[in-house]
């Protein structure tokens, strides 16, 4: 619709105020000379429909014409194909609706079922055979996509061999299901002679790479994750775990720059390097200046003006509070009141980008994680959850310089592609068929046709993998196996046991401390003193100072405690064996 169109068909304020700005950005856009991507179709195909003289100058220079993939183009693109053939109508298409699976980004199956009806001198040449798939894969990728509707029935087939029949297995868990899946590759390649190239792990949501991520790391195996960044590189995973690791310890200043302003809570850079660089004039943590800023008494003069100090002070009775409800809640529930409460959660529910609930469901994979800690609360479990996670994510980031790797890739990416071996994973209803797809009988068609692009995928060895219980958007329950899987024959099935998989060993790091210093201080404590209490906790000494027969420390508490101001004879402060070397 272009912005008259959209102004007309208006049905509301929220349409009206739309059709306003679509008006205004296509004026600046004018203004300007420019065309914005959707513009690159819609002003082609307006061109060709209203001026005589192009569309006669491209209908005379393209005699014939051949559109590829046709199944994936979408109602602009093939007015454009009509309109340079439109006097000629040398028009040839080549595309499969059985591998029309691109919906979402606008791609209509219906172009390919209509063709005939608007070309009804169409010649029909049915490309048959199939040279990639053995006998018994491609009968179960026929008997999966037969019984969509909206599809131009055709009888495939092979000359290859029947090869092996399709495995299908089921797991316990979605960790045993790629353990499973990974043992097997080892297999393969020890015993029949694959290399790792030779196979590939697909499924259908992002999330999903999670416990396959893992698996290759624990048993050494070298993998590629195609079209996407590895689990716990992703930006969402990387911001909840700094915001943990800053719950575990405030003083981590990394993690604290990572999350300061994330969701946006108007602490810029320039807010943020003044506060590091007062601290360290202060010679204490950005945490315990934090602190400082939030106490009413304090009489420090501070670098700040008055909106700064609002943010800040927000921000770390937010942190403090969290911290205090690390003493309450299971890890679990801890992520879901760090998402709520940082307002991480809202803001990806509100955002437009294409991959927010992507980015959400990935959360929720981290999650569910967290309830293998249930019965601890989150003070206890913290440490053990963080560590797995970074013993993870530094191999999960090592250099790819091996020529031999494993393939990880969604069904959507997969296509186009072929492999020896190839391994399709949460075979469930709710995954593929995904859930949003349920209510929508055009929706289920269009999963049935990516469940057929996987398996068309394999030549020579097809697996099927589901699990009996998946933690999915952050809880775990049973999970049942996908329809699909009842479309295949019993006769074209093997049913393997894989391997079961054992409980992974987590491995502790040694801390490393180095030995005291042998200073000689006139002061029990000097300012940047990591010190505890036995009512307060844990805390930094911010100064410390003589009193007649005694001496007044100032200590910034962890946690909404705050600022103390106590007498070291009756503080009884203990320094902690973490200023050992700082």
């Amino acid at each position: 619709l272009g912005p008259e169109a959209l102004s007309n068909a208006a049905s509301g304020y929220f349409e009206e105020i739309v059709s306003r700005v679509y008006t205004e950005y296509q004026k600046l856009l004018m203004q300007n000379h420019g065309l914005d991507f959707d513009d690159l179709l819609s002003r082609t195909v307006e061109l060709l429909k209203n001026s005589d003289e192009i569309r006669d100058k491209y209908q005379q220079r393209y005699q014939y014409l051949m559109v590829d993939e046709f199944q994936d183009t979408n109602t602009a693109q093939y007015q454009i194909s009509r309109e340079i053939t439109k006097s000629h109508r040398n028009l040839a298409v080549v595309g499969d609706p059985d591998q029309s699976i691109y919906s979402w980004r606008n791609a209509d199956i219906t172009n390919i079922l209509s063709f005939q009806k608007d070309y009804p001198e169409t010649k029909i040449i049915h490309l048959s055979q199939n040279y990639r798939s053995t006998g018994n894969i491609l009968e179960a990728a026929k008997n999966v996509i037969r019984p969509n509707q909206k599809r131009i029935d055709h009888e495939l087939f092979t000359d290859n061999p029947e090869g092996e029949l399709v495995f299908i297995t089921e797991a316990y868990t979605e960790e045993e299901e790629a353990t499973g899946a990974i043992t097997e590759v080892q297999r393969l390649i020890e015993e029949e002679g694959f290399n790792l190239r030779d196979c590939v792990i697909t499924y259908r949501v992002n999330a999903q790479s999670r416990a396959l991520e893992e698996a290759c790391i624990r048993y050494g195996i070298p993998y590629k994750l195609v079209g996407g960044v590895r689990f716990y590189q992703r930006k969402e995973i990387k911001d909840l775990l700094a915001y943990l690791r800053l719950l575990q310890d405030p003083y981590d200043e990394i993690s604290l720059e990572r999350i300061i302003n994330v969701p946006s809570r108007a602490i810029g850079k320039r807010t943020f390097d003044e506060l590091i660089s007062w601290s360290r004039n202060l010679e204490i943590p950005p945490y315990t200046a934090l602190q400082l800023i939030n106490d009413q008494s304090s009489t420090l003069q501070m670098p700040f003006n008055n909106r700064q100090q609002k943010q800040l002070c927000e921000f770390i009775t937010l942190l403090n509070n969290l911290k205090d409800l690390a003493n309450e809640l299971e890890l679990a529930e801890l992520i879901d009141a760090v998402m709520d409460q940082t307002g991480y959660k809202k803001n990806l529910l509100q955002s437009d980008e294409p991959d927010a609930e992507d980015r959400l469901d990935n959360i929720r994979e981290i999650r569910g994680l967290a309830t293998d800690f249930n019965g601890l609360v989150s003070k206890e479990s913290l440490p053990s959850f963080i560590e797995n996670a970074t013993l993870v994510s530094e191999q999960d980031s090592l250099e790819e310089n091996e020529q031999q790797y494993l393939t990880l890739i969604t069904l959507h990416q997969i296509k186009g592609l072929e492999y020896p071996v190839v391994f399709m994973i949460g075979m469930e209803e709710g995954l593929i068929p995904h859930a949003r797809s349920m209510d929508d009988p055009d929706q289920i068609e269009e999963e049935r046709r990516l469940a057929y692009v996987g398996i068309t995928r394999a030549q020579s060895r097809l697996y099927l993998l589901r699990s009996i219980r998946r933690r999915m958007y952050g809880m775990t329950s049973p999970a049942i196996g996908s329809r699909f899987l009842r479309d295949i024959p019993l006769q074209l099935i093997q049913t393997p046991r894989m391997a079961r998989s054992s409980k992974a060993h987590a491995i502790k790091i040694e801390n490393v401390v180095e030995m005291p210093r042998n200073e000689e201080i006139a002061y029990p404590f000097k300012a940047g003193d990591k010190v505890s209490h036995a009512s307060f906790g844990e805390g930094i000494v911010v100064n410390c100072s003589e009193r007649p027969g005694d001496f007044e420390i100032t200590v910034a508490f962890v946690g909404n405690v705050g600022i103390k101001r106590l007498l070291n004879s009756y503080a009884k402060l203990v320094k902690s064996a973490a200023n050992d070397g700082t």
